[in-house]
């Protein structure tokens, strides 16, 4: 199974994949944290805050994040401990003080058709946890991607490497086309693809 970190940027409400990195056996979660902060200050981006998935909801990212002294909101777990906290509140939103191993967050809790949608915030207003949903869009970064990558048996890891890549850089020029207005969509863009492919290897 091909695992990978990629660090994307939210910018005029597009997500843009700026690094990508094969993930080995063992890096834990907050060693991903690390290594992708560190990308993002070797690119000189100026990191206003975090946003990261429930995955990473663990006590040792909150501390590495604050370690680091990045804002950020997390996706939270519905621990038992969070669950306690929701049995006890009215449906709406909520800022609840929440500490994890000595550090003070805050949980926000927001409920919406009776279902409850929990983040873990540090360094920002916690009413602006609702920012958090367009993170969504780096789920939909992730499946471009893999609409791109080429199907492969191969166990190189090199190669197989290369095609996240290219479907990368795919999908990077698909974002700008579609930012500049040359194409519409995802189907105008296949068709412009087709169109190069063409002219280029059956001439």
């Amino acid at each position: 199974m091909l695992r990978y970190m990629v660090l994307s940027m939210i910018a005029h409400n597009r997500i843009i994949p700026v690094s990508i990195r094969p993930i080995t056996r063992g890096v834990s979660p907050e060693n991903i944290v690390e290594i992708l902060v560190e990308d993002a200050s070797l690119l000189g981006l100026d990191i206003r805050l975090v946003m990261l998935d429930r995955g990473f909801h663990t006590n040792a990212v909150v501390k590495r994040l604050v370690e680091l002294n990045t804002p950020f909101i997390i996706g939270a777990k519905k621990t038992p401990r969070i669950k306690r906290i929701l049995k006890g509140l009215k449906h709406g939103f909520h800022i609840i003080p929440f500490n994890v191993d000595g550090v003070n967050v805050s949980l926000v809790a927001r409920c919406v058709d009776g279902e409850w949608y929990t983040y873990l915030c540090w360094m920002l207003n916690p009413h602006v946890a609702y920012f958090y949903y367009k993170r969504w869009g780096i789920e939909s970064c992730i499946r471009m991607f893999k609409l791109f990558l080429a199907k492969t048996c191969a166990r190189s890891h090199v190669l197989r490497h290369l095609f996240l890549l290219i479907s990368a850089l795919i999908y990077v020029m698909y974002l700008l086309l579609l930012a500049s207005g040359v194409v519409g969509s995802y189907v105008d863009f296949i068709g412009v693809l087709a169109q190069i492919f063409a002219e280029h290897f059956y001439q």
